[in-house]
């Protein structure tokens, strides 16, 4: 008897839990279909888009109209809205570039290359000679790694801008991509000579000359920094070209500079300290360790190099707290298991 009682137990709360899911589910799909419906009022509503409804319910052939409501749903978000609103202005008029270039640009940010490339191939139908789509067709072209029609239609943009800074530099990333160093050089030099102030183009000269061990690789970093005299990533190529080079106490003076742009560069940091360390000035290494420690808890390198500097200073304890703390985030760190093993 108290089995069959146990199964009708069993068996009604089975049904309850059948009839909860019965009704539950219905319930669910109004209170979603409710909030859809209050997400689209509150979208229809918004200020941004009130404003513009109503101008083209006045006006509805007012290409111009749907073009500012695709921007304004691009920034709510409201992606599809977006995409049918930049349609309805093509649609309208084919012919303004801004309609294509902000439209490829949503369609990149979506990751649909190939769309973007033939939306401003298409538009270049109408607007052969513009500027503007040209240039970003070139840079859209190296994310498929189309790298003979990127440089293409660079060409194209110099033919109708022969000083065009820009083109230069999508032709030099080109050739980057190509592994041609010489010619990537070559075309971001000129891109730098036609706009003096291109940031990005001495950046990339600082980069691939320091690469190649060029000298000038350090005046493209300085132009880069005095374009740019807070940006990290110029100070800190400077300085590990300087480094790089034995030239010390230059990339000593760059690391400093580079802390006071960026006070929680850890990089800076623990170069200074290995610096230090092979000079052997050990408290200035152990300093400089310890704040590349307290910039990044997790900083393994930083531990050893510490730990590496506690040996060097005789205490044994501390160093082998760090070769431990460093075991500790990778058990494979060669050097530390041979720290351990020298102390233990």
């Amino acid at each position: 008897m108290f089995n069959n009682q146990q199964s009708l137990i069993t068996i009604f709360i089975s049904l309850l839990a059948i009839v909860a899911c019965v009704n539950d589910t219905p319930t669910k799909e109004i209170v979603e279909q409710k909030q859809e419906v209050k997400d689209t009022v509150n979208t229809i509503n918004h200020p941004q888009l009130k404003f513009i409804n109503e101008e083209i319910a006045k006006d509805s052939t007012n290409a111009d109209l749907y073009f500012n409501r695709a921007l304004a749903n691009q920034k709510l978000k409201n992606i599809d809205e977006a995409i049918a609103d930049y349609d309805k202005a093509l649609s309208l008029n084919d012919t303004t570039s801004a309609y294509y270039l902000n439209f490829a640009d949503l369609l990149i940010n979506m990751n649909n290359v190939v769309p973007a490339i033939n939306l401003l191939t298409k538009g270049l139908e109408k607007k052969p000679k513009d500027i503007n789509m040209l240039l970003k067709l070139s840079q859209y072209y190296l994310y498929i790694d189309d790298i003979d029609k990127s440089i293409l239609t660079a060409n194209q943009a110099l033919k109708v801008d022969v000083s065009n800074a820009e083109a230069y530099f999508k032709k030099g990333l080109a050739y980057l991509f190509k592994q041609d160093t010489m010619k990537a050089i070559s075309t971001l030099q000129t891109a730098t000579e036609q706009n003096p102030d291109f940031y990005d183009a001495f950046m990339q000269l600082g980069l691939l000359c320091a690469g190649k061990k060029m000298k000038i690789a350090a005046g493209y970093y300085n132009n880069a920094i005095r374009i740019n005299p807070n940006s990290t990533e110029a100070h800190y190529g400077l300085a590990i070209y300087h480094q790089n080079k034995n030239e010390l106490q230059k990339a000593k003076d760059t690391y400093r500079k580079l802390i006071t742009v960026d006070q929680q560069h850890k990089d800076a940091f623990y170069n200074l300290g290995y610096i230090y360390f092979n000079e052997d000035s050990l408290q200035k290494a152990l300093k400089h360790f310890n704040m590349a420690t307290n910039v990044d808890l997790d900083f393994v390198r930083a531990y050893y190099m510490r730990g590496l500097t506690y040996e060097a200073m005789g205490d044994t304890a501390n160093a082998l707290k760090d070769y431990e703390r460093t075991i500790a985030f990778d058990a494979d760190f060669e050097m530390a298991n041979k720290g351990l093993d020298r102390l233990k």
